[in-house]
């Protein structure tokens, strides 16, 4: 996954909002994002504003740290084979397309037999 992006700042970023018009509430949820390249660990935190008449009424934090670590597609085939799973498939993005080693965001179908 590509965790190493300009976006991991550390600034609060509108990410959503929805408005209910006949009762004149609006929910807004913000997000931001640290990185730490050499630990390869990503941290989230979502704030969630209630708005009533366009006044915040209330404010919901949630903060997850670490939220996301970043492994590399040898790194992740090696975790699986470790781990009992044959058949394993690589996947560039969320395509049919086979993974490289250039991706930075794959997925992997595998199987685990019976034991």
């Amino acid at each position: 996954m590509d965790l190493d992006k300009e976006e991991h700042t550390g600034e609060w970023v509108l990410a959503a909002e929805a408005a209910d018009g006949e009762n004149g509430v609006q929910v807004r949820r913000w997000g931001r994002m640290t990185y730490d390249p050499a630990a390869r660990i990503e941290s989230t935190e979502d704030r969630y504003d209630l708005l009533r008449d366009g006044v915040i009424v209330e404010t919901e934090h949630h903060s997850r740290s670490p939220a996301t670590r970043s492994y590399t597609l040898a790194e992740t085939i090696a975790m699986l084979k470790e781990a009992g799973y044959t058949a394993i498939r690589a996947h560039s993005n969320f395509s049919s397309r086979p993974a490289t080693i250039a991706d930075r965001l794959f997925c992997l179908l595998a199987e685990r037999p019976w034991v």
